[in-house]
C-alpha cells in the first residue's frame, strides 16, 4: 500500500511541477517557438498535401531512385544542406490543453510515479540516497530519450536543457516524498532483518 501511495503522490507532484514550469515559469517556453511567422499559412496549405497523420521526416528519400544506397546519399546530402524539418502531422487537428490530455498526462505521471516508487522499495540503502536514486531517475530520462532527439533529429538546444532540468528537479521533489513514504523493506526484508546463515553442523 505503501508503494501506491507514494506513487499516486509522486505522480502529482511530477504533474504539479511540469505545469507550473510550462505556465508559470519562463524556461518552459524556450526552444519553442509559439508566434505566428508570415510562412505559416504558405507552410499549413502545404500540410494538407501530405497522405495521412503521421511523422514525416523532410527532405525524405526520393523512391523514384531505385538504388536504395542512392536515396540514402541523396536524402543525407539534402539533409545536410538544409532546410529540414521533423513534422508531426495531425491531419484533422487534435486535442488541445484540455481534460483528455491533462488526464492522460496525469495517468502517465502517476503510472512513472510507481515504477520509481518499486525501485526506491528496492534500494537497500539510507534516506537520501534514495532522494538521490529519484533524480538519478530523472536524468536517466532525458539522456535516454530526449537527448537522443537533440542528437538525431537536432531538437534545440534550449529545448532539450530544458526537458533534462524538468526531468531531474520533479523527480528529485518527488524523491524527497517518496523516499519518506517507502521504506527499504516494503519489497522484502531490509538487511538487518534478513535470516540468518544456515548452521550446518546444527542441522546435522
Amino acid at each position: 500500500m505503501r508503494i501506491i501511495i507514494a506513487g499516486i503522490v509522486a505522480g502529482i507532484i511530477v504533474f504539479v511541477w511540469g505545469a507550473v514550469m510550462h505556465i508559470a515559469l519562463p524556461i518552459g517556453s524556450m526552444g519553442l517557438n509559439y508566434e505566428t511567422t508570415p510562412a505559416e499559412p504558405a507552410v499549413l496549405e502545404a500540410l494538407k498535401g501530405l497522405p495521412e497523420s503521421g511523422i514525416y521526416l523532410m527532405p525524405g528519400q526520393d523512391t523514384s531512385i531505385t538504388d536504395l544506397d542512392e536515396q540514402k546519399k541523396t536524402q543525407a546530402a539534402a539533409w545536410e544542406a538544409g532546410p529540414s524539418a521533423l513534422i508531426v502531422l495531425q491531419a484533422d487537428g487534435g486535442p488541445t490543453m484540455g481534460a483528455q490530455t491533462l488526464g492522460l498526462q496525469f495517468l502517465a505521471n502517476v503510472l512513472a510515479g510507481l515504477m520509481a516508487a518499486m525501485v526506491i522499495a528496492s534500494a537497500k540503502c539510507g534516506y537520501f540516497s534514495r532522494v538521490a536514486i529519484m533524480g538519478l531517475l530523472g536524468l536517466f530520462t532525458w539522456f535516454n530519450t530526449d537527448a537522443s532527439y537533440w542528437i538525431w533529429y537536432g531538437f534545440p538546444d534550449e529545448f532539450t536543457l530544458v526537458t533534462g532540468i524538468g526531468h531531474i528537479v520533479g523527480w528529485l521533489a518527488a524523491g524527497i516524498v517518496v523516499a519518506a513514504i517507502v521504506k527499504p523493506s516494503a519489497l522484502g526484508k531490509a538487511p538487518a532483518e534478513a535470516d540468518p546463515p544456515m548452521n550446518v553442523e546444527s542441522v546435522e
